[in-house]
């Protein structure tokens, strides 16, 4: 989990609440803190930006499947059901999204479809 500012409570909340990894499965949650890794760049622009700084760390695991989640999706949520999805279809990628109603959408991160 890559974080950044005032993450205390989202560290404890996976820490006290995302316990159900079995490490003889080699299934886990890396804690991230932000750096200013870029030469210029000050702390995270967004989710996708957060990736991107840290996809040396990321790859280094070898990790046949990487769940990416933005902040307001970290909770006790199965996600379990999604990647068997991806699996059986064969997919690159998968992306989860639920719709807002407009007025709310700002406080969310937004995705168009097409």
């Amino acid at each position: 989990m890559i974080t950044q500012y005032q993450s205390h409570t989202l560290v404890q909340h996976i820490q006290r609440g995302w316990s159900l990894f079995s490490e003889e499965m080699n299934e886990f949650v890396d804690l991230l803190p932000a750096q200013q890794r870029m030469k210029g760049e000050n702390w995270y622009r967004g989710t996708a930006d957060a990736v991107t700084q840290n996809l040396d760390i990321i790859r280094r695991y070898k990790a046949e499947y990487v769940v990416i989640l933005a902040g307001d999706h970290i909770y006790k949520q199965d996600y379990s059901r999604m990647l068997i999805d991806h699996v059986e279809k064969g997919a690159r990628c998968t992306v989860a999204c639920m719709p807002v109603p407009i007025k709310e959408a700002s406080a969310f991160g937004v995705m168009a479809g097409r």
